[in-house]
């Protein structure tokens, strides 16, 4: 505490030599948050955090097995497993679908450090919803394969980002790179919802199951909404906005 006042009378000391009121000062000193949350420092440990989740998920793989106690099966979640509902993201049938999809999704939610820890947490859930309830609706497969895997939320993530890279970039290059990359997923999602085809199948070289091609849409789908309500809540003043950004200077 004595530290802290004696740097507030230096800088109003400051103040008063160049000639600067000495209640504005006063006011910016106090509106300063001393300890002010800083959203960054959680995501790494999101990161690291998620990875081991991943790894304990799939640990199965190493034997060239997967479990299917945690994947999406509609009639097993009617029998009362609610929990399929929250771990088949997590869940993959080989490892080349696991390292495919936690490489997207990773890559993807680093990006999303200007945000706070709830906010990159509903963006999630908002991509895997519109994911398993895409292919809920619009797939059979879903009733006969299950459904599990992060791809469908990881494409969500990209759209997100791209849109994100628009709004709050200044470079026209930067710019055109995020509207590229949003055209891309979208219209990459949007193909594989009418054709019920995934693209570029024949370049993988893993075993991806049964794919459900529409849950790419639906994450996509979404993230939008999500998006669209943080904006819309951001644009009007409400207390979303706290949630959104690290610092005012982050605004709209």
């Amino acid at each position: 505490m004595k530290v802290l006042a004696s740097a507030s009378l230096r800088e109003l000391s400051a103040a008063a030599r160049t000639g600067q009121s000495a209640r504005t000062s006063l006011g910016e000193l106090v509106d300063r948050p001393v300890h002010a949350s800083d959203p960054q420092r959680y995501w790494r440990c999101e990161l690291a955090v998620i990875t081991v989740v991943l790894a304990l998920f799939n640990l199965p793989l190493l034997t060239g097995t997967f479990s299917p106690d945690f994947v999406f099966h509609p009639i097993a979640v009617r029998a009362g497993e609610w929990w399929r509902v929250l771990t088949h993201p997590f869940v993959h049938v080989s490892l080349y679908h696991l390292v495919l999809d936690a490489a997207a999704f990773l890559i993807a939610y680093a990006e999303l450090k200007h945000l706070r820890l709830g906010s990159r947490l509903a963006l999630v859930l908002a991509g895997a919803a519109g994911s398993l309830l895409s292919a809920v609706t619009a797939s059979p497969l879903v009733a006969t394969h299950g459904l599990c895997g992060l791809s469908g939320v990881a494409h969500g993530l990209a759209a997100f980002v791209a849109l994100e890279t628009l709004r709050r970039s200044d470079g026209k290059l930067v710019r055109c790179g995020g509207l590229l990359c949003f055209v891309g997923v979208v219209g990459k999602g949007m193909w594989e919802a009418i054709t019920g085809n995934i693209a570029f199948a024949s370049w993988h070289l893993g075993s991806l199951g049964t794919p459900i091609a529409v849950c790419h849409a639906g994450g996509i789908l979404g993230a939008l909404c999500f998006w669209l309500l943080l904006r819309q809540k951001s644009t009007i003043g409400t207390g979303v906005l706290p949630l959104i950004h690290s610092d005012p200077g982050l605004a709209p």
